[in-house]
């Protein structure tokens, strides 16, 4: 019979919250799969509920899948019937604007497809973006996509 590696018992002993913040950590690769493996199982069973957000505009819960990458330990995404928008700050904003840029951080908020829908005359879809500064926009059109 083979031998429970230590670390896979270790995280099986963890709760649920201890396993959902170590995956913040910087924790090895190895660490990180057994962690995964077991946020997965417990969710299947029924012992954790799936990781959710909620809609910025209406409050309605979206799904999250939880990937994650060697250089990013903790990115949740996708979102499940939403979308996911980020802002790195806005020089007119009176509530967020971080300096310096290169601190690599923002706002994020996520906003479910029915409210998208619901508005889309007034979203912009921008493409042809060329340079940060340079792009072209046109009407929103879910048709066309």
């Amino acid at each position: 019979m083979a031998k429970t590696p230590k670390a896979y018992k270790e995280v099986a002993r963890m709760s649920n919250d201890e396993l959902i913040s170590a995956k913040g950590l910087g924790i090895s690769q190895e660490n990180l799969t057994l962690i995964n493996a077991e946020i997965a199982m417990r969710i299947e069973s029924g012992k954790l509920e799936p990781p959710r957000t909620e809609c910025f505009c209406c409050g309605k819960k979206l799904d999250l899948d939880i990937h994650c990458g060697d250089d990013k330990p903790h990115v949740i995404s996708p979102v499940y019937e939403g979308l996911r928008f980020r802002s790195s700050g806005n020089f007119g904003s009176t509530i967020y604007d971080p300096m310096p840029i290169s601190k690599r951080e923002f706002l994020e908020i996520v906003v479910c497809d029915a409210c998208i829908m619901k508005r889309k005359e007034k979203v912009r879809h921008v493409y042809g973006v060329r340079t940060s500064t340079t792009s072209e926009a046109k009407p929103f059109d879910p048709e066309s996509e």
